[in-house]
């Protein structure tokens, strides 16, 4: 604990402790020898005990002034404190948000992979199935094409209805294609937004693992500043409790100062009380 201000004061009473201490000593020595002191040392005397009552009167106005100001500065940080923890907490809260934003975005993302798997194998079915129908298609046109080549030549052959088949099932197979493109297209045109929305989850948990970063990092430093205000605190506790101690003692001294009256024996008893709150206070 700083006593600076403290040790200053005593330095001050230290000086007048010294002056008084030897004026008393000198009269109760000629009082035991039944000497009567002369009149400048009476004078002495008296000039001791102003100056006692003054040293006492101002260190009490003193005292109490440092009680008032380590109350105040106690007050202050205890206020300042408050609202560091309060904000401690909302970033607390803050942090616990985000963290669980990004456990309900890690199933988002579990889920959006599985369906960007299976919309992936839909494709690659999509895109088989249409090669085989294409490929069946054009097998079927070229068969086509040498029937009706032959149907010129050989026209009163029977074998139209043969041709008209073929036709038929080409136009089918190319209804089936066309449905099946269409099929491909909006499943290729998922694929995109499954993509699309999986990147943004990505960036947006990305997004909030930074401030989770910074969050913490935050944390940290309020932590710090929180526990650097209360070490505060307790030191302006103890201060108040050295301070209104000191109070206490230099009011009972005083006191004791006036009830006693200007007798020699009195002063004496005066300073050893002062001198062992002194020794008290030093330790």
């Amino acid at each position: 604990m700083d006593k600076t201000d403290f040790l200053k004061c005593l330095s001050t009473m230290r000086t007048i402790f010294e002056v008084v201490s030897t004026a008393a000593s000198s009269l109760m020595e000629m009082n035991a020898m039944n000497v009567s002191p002369t009149q400048e040392e009476s004078a002495q005397l008296q000039e001791a005990f102003g100056d006692i009552r003054d040293q006492l009167y101002q260190l009490k106005a003193e005292s109490q002034e440092k009680i008032q100001e380590y109350n105040a500065r106690k007050e202050e940080t205890a206020i300042a404190a408050e609202g560091a923890l309060g904000e401690y907490t909302r970033m607390q809260q803050n942090l616990i948000q985000l963290e669980k934003a990004n456990g309900e975005a890690k199933v988002a993302l579990a889920q959006k992979n599985a369906e960007k798997d299976e919309i992936q194998r839909a494709c690659r079915k999509s895109e088989a199935d249409l090669e085989d129908i294409r490929q069946r298609r054009d097998e079927e046109v070229r068969k086509s094409k040498k029937k009706a080549d032959d149907l010129k030549k050989w026209f009163w052959v029977p074998g139209y209805g043969i041709y008209l088949a073929v036709d038929a099932l080409v136009n089918e197979l190319d209804n089936e294609i066309g449905a099946l493109s269409r099929r491909l297209e909006k499943e290729r045109q998922r694929q995109s937004e499954l993509s699309e929305q999986y990147g943004q989850i990505c960036r947006e948990v990305e997004e909030r693992n930074q401030k989770i970063e910074m969050t913490r990092a935050r944390m940290t430093d309020q932590n710090r500043q929180i526990e650097q205000q209360n070490a505060t605190i307790d030191m302006y506790k103890k201060q108040l409790l050295y301070w209104e101690d000191f109070h206490m003692q230099i009011s009972k001294l005083e006191s004791r100062f006036k009830a006693g009256g200007n007798s020699p024996e009195m002063m004496y008893e005066v300073i050893e009380l002062m001198e062992a709150f002194e020794d008290a206070a030093e330790k």
